[in-house]
């Protein structure tokens, strides 16, 4: 029972000697058909950082907060990885092997339990692990818009493998995590589907089989990603008809079409998952807000005073759609720009206050750039933009509506940061040519030398 213990000088050896090693050389034979490219370096580069931030998050967990999810997850990987040994890998859906909980807390808990097969029963080396599976989700979302905008390959890298909280959030031994892989194998195997049109097959049982987790596991991320994928495939089909009067005869079916689709895949989500059913979301996301504000509120070790890290949107209305909808602005500039620096109350809501301020920097900057009316216009010119802001907006907003605690909000979030900045950067390259040329005159005047004017690509 090695999980009461979580770090012995077995675990030591395993992780120095064993795993990083290990983990480092498949990422390396894997890499080297990029070793001529920028993504040879931020492959081996995004992969270091991701297991020096799995390793940061266990011990943060272990030894700072002195517990939490992700203990548990693993607890309950061990007695996954004990009773696979005594009774064979049927013991992996047996029941009564783990304790009571949700139908999330124990998928989690049987992924963490295979996984922990090729982990020794190791904590930390599970954590490694599951650090990696997270970096092969970031690296397929980065892939899926570098393969489509080559030419922003840096910027592309650092909004998706090189954000700090994004990294850090996503690496240990939690459904952040999991979700996170999924999310990338969700995207890049639509992109296959509606755009690329190749491995369609395998693109599909893939694309299913990641929205059957995603459900399972968080159920707001699969109804974000469907309503964004509907619009992604609207756009992607409304390109692919190059006939004027075909496309206005066929794009208003298509839309009806691909709109029932949505709803009724949100609809089958719902009834499976019944407090994510159209009529009990406004009860759902009230039942999360008490939550988070109890566990603000309560603080550790059952104390009454608040702990500082709890926020509020103020009043609500539940049974009022539209003072729900109200709160949308505040819900995304929480999600996107909080916590600010005078809101924080401890040592890791400062980094996340850092992170959050530079984002809305960039965002400002951007908008600055490009012109209001110019950057909410773009967000419509291109299906990949339009895509990533939808899924930005639908999950921004849920978890920031919900959450009413920063340090929940700093966790749940990580999945839609990459989208949000994503968007943020396809929207900075389309910015008017002039603008560009402008920009590229005065960094000459800046530095010296010849300026040689080139023509924009239209």
């Amino acid at each position: 029972m090695r999980y009461n213990h979580y770090l012995t000088f077995l675990d030591v050896v395993l992780v120095l000697l064993m795993y990083i090693p290990l983990l480092l050389i498949i990422g390396w034979f894997y890499a080297r058909k990029y070793k001529d490219t920028p993504l040879y370096g931020y492959f081996m580069k995004g992969l270091i950082l991701k297991l020096i931030c799995g390793l940061g998050f266990a011990w943060l967990y272990v030894y700072y907060y002195g517990g939490g999810d992700t203990q548990m997850y693993f607890r309950g990987a061990t007695k996954i990885y004990n009773a696979i040994y005594d009774k064979g890998f049927e013991a992996v859906t047996m029941p009564g092997i783990l304790d009571r909980g949700s139908a999330s807390t124990f998928f989690t808990q049987r992924f963490a339990g295979i996984i922990n097969l090729f982990a020794l029963d190791s904590f930390w080396a599970c954590t490694l692990l599951f650090a990696a599976l997270s970096f092969l989700g970031l690296w397929l979302l980065f892939l899926s818009f570098y393969r489509l905008y080559p030419h922003l390959h840096k910027l592309l890298a650092i909004v998706t493998l090189f954000i700090p909280g994004v990294v850090f959030w996503s690496s240990g031994i939690m459904k952040d995590s999991i979700c996170m892989l999924f999310i990338g194998v969700i995207v890049y195997f639509i992109q296959n589907i509606f755009l690329l049109r190749r491995q369609l097959i395998l693109s599909a049982l893939l694309t299913i089989a990641g929205f059957y987790v995603i459900v399972i596991l968080k159920a707001y991320i699969a109804l974000a990603l469907i309503l964004a994928i509907a619009l992604y495939a609207l756009m992607a089909f409304k390109a692919g008809i190059t006939n004027t009067a075909v496309k206005i005869i066929i794009m208003p079916i298509a839309a009806v079409l691909i709109v029932v689709g949505a709803a009724l895949a949100i609809n089958q989500i719902g009834e499976s998952l019944q407090r994510y059913s159209l009529e009990n979301l406004a009860e759902t996301a009230q039942t999360y807000q008490n939550y988070h504000e109890r566990t603000s509120t309560a603080g550790r070790g059952g104390s009454e005073t608040r702990t500082g890290s709890g926020y509020t949107l103020g009043e609500i209305d539940y049974s009022n759609p539209l003072s729900i909808v109200s709160k949308l602005p505040v819900a995304l500039a929480t999600t996107y720009f909080r916590p600010f620096i005078w809101e924080v109350s401890n040592p890791v809501m400062l980094l996340a206050a850092l992170e959050s301020l530079i984002v809305m920097l960039f965002t400002i900057q951007v908008i600055r750039k490009t012109g209001l009316f110019n950057f909410f216009k773009q967000i419509f010119s291109q299906k990949e933009i339009l895509f990533c802001f939808t899924f930005a907006v639908i999950f921004g907003f849920a978890v920031g509506f919900t959450s009413y605690n920063f340090g929940s909000l700093v966790r749940y979030k990580a999945p839609c940061v990459p989208f949000f900045l994503i968007a943020l950067v396809l929207i900075y390259d389309l910015r008017p040519a002039d603008k560009q040329n402008a920009e590229k005159e005065n960094m000459v005047k800046r530095i010296g030398g010849p300026y040689t004017m080139q023509q924009q690509p239209s």
